[in-house]
């Protein structure tokens, strides 16, 4: 049997740029929301432009817009507009929907959202919808990724027979 062996490409930068602390985008991202009234979408973009700009090849800027960056993922650049960057990292919706659940008159989906601790602080209600950005949930997930594909065997199973039919 004929075969050719498949090049796979490491995207560990391009997953560096973007979640690696302490440099990572998201990181970044979650700093700025930390500065409270002090954080915005412009001090965010200066930022990472700041870290990675002519420093990394994954990132880069666009040609005639200074309010977004590029990043180079494996299927092609994408680029991102920073405005709203900050407010959305928040997610004020899930805050506001587990507002919702937690007043429902059944008692098992009010329990899906425990209520907030009393006596909750600025402070501590900030470092409370930190813990629950977007970026961090989404770190997160990847972290538990990671460890998944880490502990796991990999396996690639090739089709010998094409089937450019796509019958059965």
């Amino acid at each position: 049997i004929e075969w050719r062996g498949i090049d796979l490409q490491d995207a560990t930068s391009c997953l560096d740029l973007i979640v690696r602390p302490p440099d990572g985008i998201l990181v970044q991202l979650d700093e700025q929301v930390k500065l409270g009234a002090r954080g915005s979408d412009q001090h965010f973009l200066g930022c990472i432009d700041k870290l990675h700009l002519n420093k990394n090849i994954f990132y880069s800027k666009p040609r005639f817009d200074r309010e977004a960056f590029t990043i180079a993922h494996f299927a092609a650049q994408v680029t991102y507009k920073a405005h709203g960057f900050l407010t959305r990292n928040i997610d004020p919706l899930s805050t506001d929907l587990a507002e919702v659940v937690r007043s429902s008159h059944d008692a098992r989906l009010a329990s899906w959202y425990p209520p907030p601790p009393r006596g909750e602080g600025a402070r501590q209600l900030q470092r409370r919808l930190l813990s629950e950005s977007t970026s961090k949930k989404f770190r997160d997930q990847m972290a538990h990724l990671e460890s998944e594909l880490a502990d796991c065997r990999k396996h690639y199973i090739r089709c010998i027979r094409p089937n450019a039919q796509k019958n059965p």
